[in-house]
């Protein structure tokens, strides 16, 4: 269940390196990245209001990574496996939202 804090509340973003996970300050190359991703996700942080969001891309690979749509696409952190990527988003209390873009049904 998602729940909204008082209009007044903010609780800023601030990541933190954690094991197991790169931190990275600079955009990917992201016309490259759209030739090998297999899935897409939407991820929020409901404390917020408007609530803060994530997309994380899975690669062919098995690779993760985190973007910020609102800072144009920034890569927030890259994770080797699903698992790390997952564990990282609920660890800062992100809320998936239901079901995943599959690139196979839209390319």
């Amino acid at each position: 269940m998602l729940r909204y804090p008082a209009a007044d509340s903010q609780r800023p973003y601030t990541p933190t390196a954690r094991k197991g996970s790169i931190m990275l300050s600079h955009e990917p190359a992201l016309a490259e990245q759209a030739k090998t991703w297999k899935f897409l996700e939407l991820w929020i942080d409901p404390v917020l209001f408007p609530p803060k969001i994530l997309m994380l891309i899975g690669d062919q690979d098995g690779t993760c990574r985190i973007f910020n749509p609102a800072s144009d696409y920034k890569l927030v952190v890259a994770h080797s496996n699903y698992q790390a990527a997952q564990e990282w988003l609920l660890e800062d209390e992100y809320e998936r939202v239901q079901g995943q873009l599959l690139a196979e049904a839209i390319l």
